[in-house]
């Protein structure tokens, strides 16, 4: 239960991040290509978590992203929330949690209203030692760095998405970059 309390407290204060975001984005709009997001059947060799355990954590991680969101007017209320770990354990090892500007009019006014890196910068307030690297080819603003309670994060934003991958199984900001990318190839289309 301590894991799961972690995994929660650190989306919510991301959440919250994004909320504010929202709330103080110029309206100033920019121009980019059109992608939404999917959910790949695996991320960094670990696949999609099902069971109970894996549903306990998905559930009280979407409500911590529902009660954060309320402060952003239901912006993330359509996030997309997956839970990866080995097949037989009940603790995540990497969380995900994103939006697309096709989940509502307000996320794709929030992602086109500010630069990418605006917002991973806003996404990675919660974290230590961050760093940016290399989005590849999707282009966009990529940033990881450490939190307590897991052992990186990495938050993508572009034209038309944002997501967050935590990792739990003691990967480094420097693995969970590259793991990010590759997850990004298979997410967003």
């Amino acid at each position: 239960m301590l894991v799961v309390a972690g995994v929660v407290g650190v989306v919510g204060v991301v959440v919250a991040a994004i909320a504010i975001v929202a709330v103080t984005s110029s309206s100033a709009t920019r121009t980019g290509p059109s992608r939404s997001l999917t959910s790949p059947s695996t991320v960094g060799g670990h696949p999609i978590l099902t069971g109970p355990a894996a549903e306990d954590v998905k559930a009280r991680v979407q409500d911590a992203v529902l009660r954060a969101a309320s402060k952003g007017d239901q912006l993330f209320q359509n996030a997309r929330v997956e839970v990866y770990g080995p097949a037989t354990g009940a603790v995540p090892a990497v969380l995900f949690v994103g939006v697309s500007a096709s989940d509502s009019a307000k996320v794709a006014g929030l992602l086109h209203g500010e630069t990418d890196r605006a917002h991973t910068n806003e996404v990675m307030q919660a974290f230590t030692d961050v760093n940016e690297f290399d989005p590849g080819p999707l282009g966009g603003s990529l940033r990881c760095g450490y939190a307590p309670a897991i052992s990186a994060a990495c938050a993508w934003a572009d034209y038309s998405t944002l997501g967050v991958l935590f990792f739990y199984d003691g990967t480094s900001p420097n693995q969970a970059a590259s793991t990010s990318v590759d997850f990004r190839a298979q997410a967003e289309h």
